[in-house]
């Protein structure tokens, strides 16, 4: 786990009982419903294993379900069931005071400047694994 994450794993295992790559795959579903695995994998970056497992454990507890995406059944198509949802709720107001926390150590010029370089690289990353 990052540094920069280990605050926001601490808070989901004691207080929802939910692993960081969990958090990520969850709050991933949440953002796009109807998301593929794959999908999420590329938008994550994270291994399709990290993904199924995620997802198995997601599933198992309730908080996803998965179906056959309309034209193309062998795509499985991920969402947030209510309880899933009432969870991503519950999480956010925590994991924008420790964000805010964290990035309270820039101002918002910097902040700014940070998200934009940040964007910049992923974006990089991208196209390099495409090559």
């Amino acid at each position: 786990m990052s540094l920069a994450a280990r605050p926001f794993g601490r808070v989901h295992e004691a207080r929802w009982s939910i692993s960081l790559p969990e958090w990520r795959v969850l709050i991933g579903i949440h953002k796009r419903p109807g998301v593929s695995g794959s999908e999420l994998s590329a938008a994550l970056g994270l291994d399709k294993m990290a993904i199924s497992r995620a997802v198995r454990v997601l599933e198992r507890a309730g908080h996803v379900t998965r179906s056959a995406a309309p034209g193309d059944v062998r795509r499985q198509a991920l969402r947030c069931t209510p309880q899933g949802e009432e969870l991503c709720q519950s999480m956010a107001p925590h994991d924008r005071q420790l964000e805010h926390e964290l990035l309270g150590a820039l101002s918002p010029e910097e902040t700014a400047q940070l998200v934009a370089m940040l964007d910049r690289l992923v974006d990089r990353a991208r196209e390099a694994a495409h090559n």
